[in-house]
């Protein structure tokens, strides 16, 4: 009779590996800050691109808003950068595929939300560098449903955590987050 829930099951001997780096959970906690910061100061951006379309110039908070948005959004690029090539590394592989055991719906559900958070976190930077720096109708509305796309995975993702936290107990929670809830 075939398991309607199979479960991948990791080694004994590999336990410790199913913990992150602490580069890893820094760079996933400054990617959180980053983006805080990338949405507290939108509305500078877009205001400063209206003034840009009209050739004026932004005022000091609109001029810091949109400098806040862009710098940060490049920092999260370099720092998604950064975490996909420590994901590829061989140590990183061992972790992902010795996981705690988790059913595989779960397993698919995370690898796909992570792919495309990545992609989206990938995409994002771009397209707003295309919008600001070449005033590209395209950039800007690419830029706009990523936005909606980023929250709709980071609210999945959180999800997921709290339900790893709160339904499955299963220690997921605490290979990222180094507090109780």
């Amino acid at each position: 009779m075939k398991d309607k829930n199979p479960i991948v099951t990791p080694d004994a001997q590999d336990s410790p590996a199913l913990v992150y780096t602490s580069v890893q959970r820094k760079l996933h906690w400054w990617v959180v800050v980053l983006l805080l910061v990338q949405w507290l100061a939108s509305d500078g951006m877009v205001a400063a691109m209206a003034l840009q379309a009209k050739q004026q110039s932004p005022g000091a908070i609109v001029f810091l808003g949109s400098t806040l948005h862009l710098f940060s959004g490049l920092a999260v690029f370099c720092l998604v950068l950064v975490r996909i090539g420590l994901r590829c590394t061989p140590e990183n592989r061992r972790r992902r595929q010795n996981a705690a055991r988790q059913p595989v719906w779960v397993l698919s559900l995370a690898g796909v939300t992570q792919v495309l958070m990545y992609v989206v976190l990938v995409l994002m930077p771009l397209t707003g560098m295309l919008a600001y720096f070449f005033s590209s109708d395209f950039g800007v509305t690419a830029h706009s449903y990523l936005g909606r796309g980023l929250l709709a995975l980071v609210l999945l993702h959180v999800l997921g955590a709290l339900f790893h936290r709160l339904v499955r107990k299963d220690g997921i929670w605490e290979r990222m987050v180094r507090i109780s809830l």
